[in-house]
């Protein structure tokens, strides 16, 4: 008896000892980032809902990029679900799926097409390379009618379902990877998961290294597509040799702070050139963990100065499109750079078309024809007195002007409707005020300009019925609109008030920079709180300058605390027994971490046992130090529950949750919502009069002036007369 129990103890042994690897594999697997042995296969949907095509002629474009390190090669494809109406004329009717504008095949629109029908179009042979690219659905439409082809009737519709995919598989552009592939393999722009690789840090990272670490991921975070994206960072202690051998790596850290896995990684740098005594170096290695497949590694190692100007280099591709070879040394200084100066609240504030990322718009081919340009307020203005629109656009003049007009809409009410002239076709010029109500509590300014043409001249009596019905059956348009770049949005920028998290960024960033912001993090830190820390620099400052100067690290016990973070926004991730005792239940806080469980604080919410001593908690209110900056809780009641947080900042289907002052996420990752109390209004100045967004043409005179310059002028009169008067 005593035999078999102990062999089935080695047995279990030897089970547990073959499976570890495979264990500890799959928990890497959770970490959100591709391993180089997975398949370079990506699946991109290509719209978000069914996207209608309508009219006689429509068309809708698919934007996507392919990294800089990659090529798309075999087993590449476009499934492609769409239906349309059975009512079009079958003969006539098609749609054309087009790549950067060159067709690849056209189907007909038939009846054959009341349910959605499904096409597999094969894209292998087009190895598209690095850049941007347009996947194109043009559709021609005609529908019979008993007197002619009505091109604008509701009938006219095709529509591509969002069930459509693009799928594409990438193969590398390489051979050899070196630093000028960088930013690939470690982040691929366009990707469906652009972040290709994990960060690793020293154990308990310091000031620079962390740093340096927030603003490569702010910069990454900026180059992607979705704002969400996941970041992975682990302490050196936390690394396994299966890690390693599977995912891509980027080290960041000081020489003397490395243990044995970074020093490795430090040694094998090889530079390839002379340098000052210890100058610090950026290069590419191979991972030594794995010798079947070469695994990239970026290791960047130097001075805490030496970081800042790497970091700089990596985020800017001026410098690093520079970059050549596998090492590269870091210069002994860099030019600094410096964001545009912020506009003053309470001035006049415009901003073009141009500067918004849109050319001139050019609208054709349609009656009906518009277009939206949007305008986000940035995160810490609030407008209170509208805003004012300066519209330049032209037009074609074989148009009805008497029949065609121009349409505004402010998110999405109707604001004026203009008739359209010999004078606007040349150069047309709308100066319209946008009332505060139709802006609202929105956080941005959408502007549809919306064109409407009618050729036909109907008060041409001269003309027999058959060519007047000639002209209205008339397939082609002549009538065409180009909104000009130049136009500008004016506002008057106040600071804001209200704080909630929606608002995020604000209150941590400030017209296009970090608002300075300390990280409280345990003293003993891991890769669940610098994950949490690093996914909320990305989401936070993936618009803002990239300089970490801003950026605090400190521990959570350090001695004068209160005193040292007092002026700064302040965002602490770490469970909730180390949050430091001034910021725990603070009368900002409508929370309270109490007796090893959460207590409300709040008179309308109540909060049951579960819920009080298991739960994530993502709480923003204002500092209790200093009402003008803020307090982000990220915490938890035990380290196990710290991941949920870093899942609910990164899937947009729970961010979309992300309301209100604060939430609470359970155990089984149900999130709880409450109602928010609203922050007091501060005192506002009482206005003295309505913007005046039109400046007087010339200064206007007090009566006293008028009366003495028109004496004056009387005067100088006189004197002429008589002067002339004694020469006769």
């Amino acid at each position: 008896m005593n035999n078999t129990r102990r062999k089935l103890a080695q047995l279990l042994i030897c089970l547990s000892t073959l499976l570890a690897p495979v264990q500890e594999a799959f928990a890497d697997s959770q970490s959100g980032v591709p391993t180089v042995s997975q398949a370079a296969s990506e699946s991109f949907p290509i719209f978000a809902d069914d996207r209608v095509l309508k009219g006689q002629n429509a068309r809708e474009d698919f934007y996507f990029e392919v990294g800089k390190g990659r090529v798309t090669g075999a087993n590449s494809y476009l499934d492609l679900s769409y239906s349309n109406s059975t009512t079009l004329l079958a003969k006539a009717s098609s749609i054309t799926v087009m790549m950067d504008d060159v067709p690849l095949q056209s189907i007909a629109l038939d009846t054959t097409n009341k349910s959605p029908s499904f096409l597999r179009l094969d894209l292998s042979n087009l190895a598209l390379k690095a850049g941007f690219h347009k996947l194109s659905f043009a559709a021609h439409m005609e529908l019979g009618v008993n007197i002619c082809i009505d091109p604008d009737n509701a009938a006219n519709w095709t529509t591509v379902h969002k069930t459509s995919r693009l799928i594409l598989s990438f193969a590398k552009a390489y051979g050899n990877v070196d630093l000028s592939w960088y930013p690939s393999p470690f982040f691929e722009k366009g990707s469906i998961n652009p972040m290709q690789a994990i960060v690793v840090v020293p154990d308990d990272a310091q000031q620079a290294e962390f740093t340096s670490a927030a603003q490569l991921v702010q910069y990454f975070a900026s180059q992607a597509t979705d704002k969400r994206i996941q970041f992975r960072v682990y302490p050196e202690s936390e690394l396994t040799d299966t890690l390693l051998s599977q995912y891509n790596a980027i080290w960041i850290g000081q020489p003397e702070h490395w243990k044995t896995r970074g020093q490795q990684m430090v040694q094998s740098l090889k530079p390839n050139e002379t340098a000052a005594q210890g100058q610090g170096l950026i290069g590419i290695v191979p991972s030594p963990w794995n010798s079947a497949a070469v695994v990239p590694n970026l290791v960047v190692s130097g001075t805490a100065e030496e970081l800042v100007r790497a970091s700089a280099i990596l985020t800017d591709e001026t410098l690093y499109s520079q970059l050549q070879g596998q090492t590269t040394f870091i210069p002994l200084s860099l030019k600094s750079k410096e964001g545009a100066a912020a506009p003053a609240f309470g001035g006049k504030y415009s901003v073009s078309f141009e500067k918004l990322g849109y050319g001139n718009i050019s609208l054709e081919g349609r009656r009906n024809a518009s277009a939206t340009i949007n305008y986000p307020i940035p995160s810490n203005w609030d407008i209170e007195d509208g805003a004012h629109l300066t519209l330049k656009f032209r037009h074609s003049a074989a148009i009805a002007y008497d029949r065609s007009t121009i349409t505004v809409k402010v998110n999405g009410i109707p604001a004026d409707t203009r008739r359209l002239s010999k004078t606007s076709a040349g150069e047309g010029l709308l100066e319209l005020d946008l009332k505060q109500e139709w802006i609202g509590s929105r956080r941005e300014i959408n502007i549809e300009v919306a064109f409407q043409f009618d050729e036909t001249d109907q008060s041409d009596s001269s003309k027999s019925s058959a060519s007047q019905l000639a002209d209205f059956c008339g397939d082609t348009y002549s009538g065409w609109a180009v909104i000009d770049k130049t136009s500008t949005l004016t506002i008057i920028p106040m600071p804001r008030h209200s704080i909630n998290l929606q608002s995020l960024p604000y209150p941590f960033v400030h017209d296009g920079t970090w608002n300075t912001t300390t990280f409280l993090l345990p003293e003993r830190f891991g890769s669940k709180e610098l994950n949490i820390a690093m996914t909320t620099i990305g989401l936070i400052g993936r618009n803002t300058l990239q300089n970490g100067a801003n950026i605090k690290l400190l521990a959570a016990n350090t001695a004068n605390l209160k005193e040292t973070i007092q002026s700064d926004n302040i965002i602490y991730i770490g469970p909730l027994n180390g949050l430091p005792e001034f910021l725990n239940g603070n009368e900002q806080l409508a929370i309270q971490y109490q007796g090893g469980k959460i207590v409300s604080n709040h008179p309308k919410v109540e909060l049951l046992n579960d819920l009080q001593n298991n739960a994530a908690v993502i709480h923003l209110s204002k500092s209790p130090m200093n009402s003008s900056r803020g307090l982000l809780l990220l915490s938890a009641t035990t380290a196990e529950q710290e991941p949920a947080i870093d899942k609910m900042l990164t899937d947009p289907l729970e961010a979309s949750k992300l309301t209100g002052k604060f939430i609470l996420i359970d155990n089984t990752g149900k999130v709880f919502t409450f109602p928010a109390a609203a922050d007091p209004e501060p005192v506002k100045q009482e206005k003295k009069k309505a913007v005046a967004w039109e400046d007087a043409a010339l200064p206007k005179l007090s009566p006293i002036a008028f009366w003495l310059a028109f004496a004056f002028l009387v005067c100088a009169l006189a004197v002429v007369y008589l002067v002339l008067r004694r020469r006769k």
